[in-house]
């Protein structure tokens, strides 16, 4: 009954949902062949009208980046947060990140957008990579999040560019952040090769698409193993003192919070 009401108040809406679901073959073929990312807007603008249908191409696709992001904040947002407070942050190397730092006392909504760019960081690689307040020249970023003047942060639209064209925009980084991870599955790009510890972290952690069991090379060991590290610190971090916590190299006494 309330599939069939907002049918009736929004049955544009619907068709054009019903005829992208339709067309999820014909599209995935396109891109594939490596379309370029403005002519499949063109054959398909469902990327116009709102963030929320791109986030919808890749629940098509078997994942749900929301409830991915969602879950990795709920899990470890003050396990980062509290890694961070603890460490020099310099504005030369991330400047986003830094400010952020500085203002979280005063603005606690900023927590969850610290605990994504606390990631590269923690894992000793550029949050510029993903972020930054520049619109960058097509193939210096295949994609990343455009997002203006730092000291207004909480109070602009985030967006998204992918191969030179800006996709869609949000003013949730959270939501942003959401949208350039999918995009790179949506488009078929590959990761970043300087930002390889963040996407083994989002595969492993965020979407859970880590294929432990294919074969990776020795940079890629070597990735897996510093993601495995900065896993067992937030895990510890995140228990109560006393206890012990099961970790990837075995059982830890945590001691404090």
């Amino acid at each position: 009954m309330k599939t069939r009401l907002h049918c009736r108040k929004n049955g544009d809406l619907c068709k054009v949902d019903l005829l992208i679901d339709k067309t999820l073959h014909d599209r995935r073929k396109l891109v594939i062949d490596n379309i370029p990312v403005n002519e499949l807007k063109e054959h398909y603008p469902f990327l116009e009208p709102s963030q929320a249908q791109l986030l919808n191409e890749f629940k098509r696709l078997g994942n749900d980046a929301e409830k991915g992001v969602s879950n990795f904040l709920s899990q470890y947002k003050d396990s980062v947060n509290s890694h961070l407070q603890h460490r020099n942050i310099s504005p030369e190397n991330n400047l986003l990140l830094a400010f952020l730092m500085k203002q979280s006392s005063h603005m606690p909504d900023v927590t969850s957008s610290i605990a994504i760019i606390g990631i590269p960081f923690l894992l000793k690689e550029s949050e510029s990579i993903m972020v930054g307040n520049e619109v960058r020249e097509p193939g210096e970023s295949s994609i990343y999040i455009q997002c203006g003047s730092i000291s207004h942060f909480c109070d602009q639209k985030f967006k998204l560019y992918v191969d030179g064209f800006d996709i869609c925009a949000t003013e949730d980084f959270v939501e942003a952040f959401t949208m350039y991870v999918g995009s790179f599955y949506i488009f078929n790009f590959a990761f970043p090769t300087k930002l390889k510890k963040t996407f083994n972290f989002v595969e492993r952690v965020v979407l859970k698409l880590y294929n432990e069991s294919r074969k990776i090379t020795k940079s890629e060991k070597d990735a897996d193993r510093c993601v495995l590290q900065l896993l067992d610190l937030l895990n510890v971090k995140k228990h109560s003192s006393g206890k012990f916590v099961k970790t990837f190299k075995g059982w830890w006494q945590v001691t404090g919070t």
